[in-house]
């Protein structure tokens, strides 16, 4: 999870993701952390931690398309 919160960091202050596109992306980023913290209450069944799983790579594709969608290059 940190991870992916550096690589949008990082895109903005590269250039690779807009401000708009970066507040997108966090507020995905926190949404799954609230959804992990409800599921983890009554502790993480199989199917919970597969679904947060399938949702954080999700997530971490998006970011990798953002960054590299050229829509934001400071040229």
């Amino acid at each position: 999870q940190a991870q992916l919160d550096r690589r949008i960091d990082q895109g903005v202050r590269s250039g690779q993701l807009s401000r708009r596109e970066a507040t997108r992306l966090r507020s995905e980023f926190n949404s799954l952390v609230r959804l992990e913290g409800q599921y983890r209450r009554g502790g993480l069944s199989a199917w919970e931690r597969t679904d947060l799983d399938r949702r954080f790579d999700r997530l971490s594709a998006q970011i990798r398309y953002e960054r590299n969608d050229r829509d934001n290059r400071r040229h």
